[in-house]
């Protein structure tokens, strides 16, 4: 049996309140009093990666399908259902509860993660992939100016032991030979004028940003809403399986079906309401390993927990965001200079890790006690030395999906043994770095899912088309333009081929790869990856790992 093999279940029912989720718009938006008897697709959860699968198969034209309808007694036989189902409110999962952070991988864990993945390239790579992520959320945000509090002051990560501010300008060295830059170096002295006195000894800036993380995806799923999209919240899923053939031939009585030349499958909701559909999104994260077993070891939960004191106790902190203890706790100051703190973290005053814990409804103890001694620290200015900071506070926890390898799953479902599931896409395992991801990860699987509706002559033509590419999305000189972080030539240089290529003809040169260590496969799936579990504070002291 694998460390994690135990069913996370389904999100709790009656979730601690997140104070990002208190004026939700979509809460429990609900298109039509039953679900579609068949959808082309079902995406199941709304959370950031979710909500941006339904946005880009419906509004973002490069990537929308055609003939997309809302579901209705009069929906024409030639049209799209796309539905999206949510087990809770509208992204009420991890997006929905972490701490307001837009920050992607830099030079912390560098030297570790290039041991486990057997090349520094690799590690360099996920953080240049991670900052073009973040680059084109930003962006996204700015163009749309969508209202969600966003800033990018950066994310200042404090040391409190000279062995360890050591450790980290070694790894700030490593990841700088590879043109990953944009960091700035605080001495103790530096820190000294910031916070007063303090026992740091030094401190790195990292380029990030501080958001209300919520009002995005609520803005990308009233766009596809009004594109189409079918959105159930409320409605949790409990499988997914085959549909029978005399299933089928009951369906093709009212409907065509879309790719009807792989599987139909059957979602079944915990009211016993039945769905069918072509293709199926697992956009659920921690709670991937619920529907789809194999997964379980490979994804597993891990509960984080905030500490929110009111506004009016949390004034003039910082206008970055805070990282301390190696990034096991993490603060920012809602819309800088007067929005209330978000401070959480602290898991490992947890005698579990908080590992394997799916479980949201609650908060820990341990957590709370740890949580309110470290905001006694001279970092958080005035609020140790006041008493009521802690009388009118929010706390809640959260569930985020760790993978084993630190990589997340991005693409079709592949088994235990090697089978993929014809029509099955998961994007799920984020591992706390969502936030860089999930929007990029959610248009690869809006992509997967429309070149596979191609017809013949469609594919014919996206054939036809690679031919003429000239530049691979894959060009170093390319993706460091995009990341506007990165400086060549660099000493070392990522190469083309750790880069899937961006659709099936690799067509689609305005967009960035994903690796390719990224999509699930038969060599990931034979394996439960631990090796980086110990320095990813995964392995509790009483485990037998």
């Amino acid at each position: 049996m694998h460390p994690f093999d135990l069913d996370p279940g389904l999100p709790s029912k009656n979730p601690t309140r997140s104070a990002w989720l208190d004026e939700n718009p979509l809460k429990n938006y609900v298109h039509s009093k039953t679900l579609p008897k068949f959808s082309d697709i079902v995406i199941i959860g709304s959370g950031f990666s979710g909500s941006s699968t339904a946005y880009h198969l419906c509004c973002d034209p490069r990537t929308k399908l055609d003939n997309i309808a809302h579901f209705s007694e009069n929906t024409k036989q030639n049209s799209k259902l796309v539905t999206l189902l949510e087990a809770r409110e509208a992204c009420g999962g991890a997006t929905g509860r972490n701490g307001g952070h837009l920050i992607p991988s830099n030079y912390r864990d560098f030297i570790d993660d290039s041991r486990v993945f057997g090349s520094e390239e690799q590690a360099a790579a996920i953080r240049l992939f991670e900052q073009i992520g973040a680059n084109e959320v930003s962006d996204f945000i700015n163009k749309n100016k969508i209202d969600c509090e966003f800033r990018s002051e950066g994310n200042l990560q404090l040391y409190t032991n000279k062995e360890d501010f050591e450790d980290a300008l070694k790894n700030l060295e490593a990841v700088r030979s590879w043109g990953i830059g944009g960091q700035q170096v605080y001495t103790a002295q530096d820190l000294q004028k910031i916070f007063g006195k303090t026992n740091n000894v030094g401190g790195i800036k990292i380029p990030g940003s501080q958001v209300f993380p919520a009002k995005i995806v609520w803005f990308l799923l009233n766009k596809a809403i009004e594109s189409g999209l079918n959105l159930y919240t409320n409605t949790p899923v409990e499988n997914v399986k085959m549909a029978t053939t005399d299933e089928i031939m009951q369906i093709k009585q009212h409907k065509p079906l879309s790719g009807a030349s792989g599987p139909v499958w059957r979602i079944t909701t915990s009211s016993g309401e039945k769905i069918y559909a072509s293709k199926v999104v697992h956009a659920t994260n921690a709670y991937a390993s619920h529907i789809l077993e194999d997964y379980r070891s490979h994804i597993f939960p891990v509960r984080a927990q905030v500490l929110s004191p009111a506004a009016e106790y949390s004034r003039n902190l910082w206008p970055f965001g805070l990282s301390l203890r190696h990034g096991l706790e993490y603060a920012i100051q809602r819309d800088y200079p007067n929005g209330r703190l978000v401070f959480g973290g602290r898991r490992t005053s947890s005698p579990t890790l908080e590992v394997g814990t799916a479980d949201d409804s609650v908060v820990s103890p341990e957590l709370c006690k740890a949580l309110r001694e470290d905001i006694k620290k001279a970092e958080f200015g005035h609020m140790g030395n006041n008493p009521e900071s802690l009388y009118n506070v929010r706390e809640w926890t959260g569930i985020m999906g760790f993978s084993d390898d630190n990589v997340p799953y991005v693409g079709e479902v592949v088994t235990r043994s090697g089978h993929a599931l014809t029509g099955q896409y998961i994007s799920a395992g984020f591992t706390g770095h969502g936030m860089p991801k999930c929007f990029r990860c959610g248009r690869e699987i809006a992509r997967l899912i429309k070149e596979s509706l191609m017809t013949p002559y469609e594919a014919s033509v996206a054939e036809s088309k690679s031919a003429g590419v000239k530049e691979s999305a894959g060009s170093i000189h390319k993706l460091a333009e995009m990341s506007k972080i990165c400086s060549t030539p660099s000493t070392n240089t990522i190469r083309e081929s750790v880069w899937s290529s961006v659709g099936k003809y690799n067509t689609d040169t305005w967009d960035y790869p994903l690796l390719k260590c990224m999509a699930p496969s038969k060599k990931r799936m034979e394996k439960v990856s631990t090796e980086s579990w110990e320095y990813r504070t995964l392995i509790a002291p009483k485990s037998k790992l």
